[in-house]
């Protein structure tokens, strides 16, 4: 488990220092073509992991469909977050696409079964209210 939180930290990390580089990059791109080449590069540099790391990558016709699934959601996730930070400030934009997390949470729940402690009913609460006070000051 530590390891998961651990490379949780990590993504933290890395997704909220991207927030202020694809802010300033809608500077110098439209979000279409930003999207397209955070896409590219980022398949690049994947592809050199997926290559060169030992573990054995099978590919399966039920994974294929997931993958398309997950690359459909995520494109049009990704040009939506472009364009609303083209349009809006980061400060903003930014703590609301996060509540992603929420939608997660309702989909674990009912999809797969998972359980949700009174406690982590709480969390999503205060994630919500944090998201509508730092929304208020806009």
């Amino acid at each position: 488990m530590r390891l998961g939180l651990l490379f949780a930290v990590v993504a933290m990390l890395a997704f909220g220092i991207t927030g202020i580089v694809y802010k300033l990059a809608t500077e110098h791109l439209d979000p279409i073509s930003l999207t397209f080449f955070v896409y590219v590069l980022a398949t690049v540099f994947t592809a050199f992991l997926w290559l060169f790391t030992p573990a054995q990558h099978i590919i399966t016709r039920a994974g294929l469909t997931w993958v398309v699934l997950a690359a459909l959601f995520a494109s049009i996730g990704m040009i939506a977050y472009m364009v609303a930070l083209q349009a809006g400030a980061v400060s903003t934009v930014t703590p609301i696409r996060d509540l992603a997390v929420v939608v997660t949470v309702i989909l674990a729940i009912f999809v797969l079964g998972e359980h949700v402690s009174y406690t982590k009913a709480l969390g999503l609460l205060l994630g919500i209210a944090a998201v509508v006070l730092l929304s208020l000051g806009s």
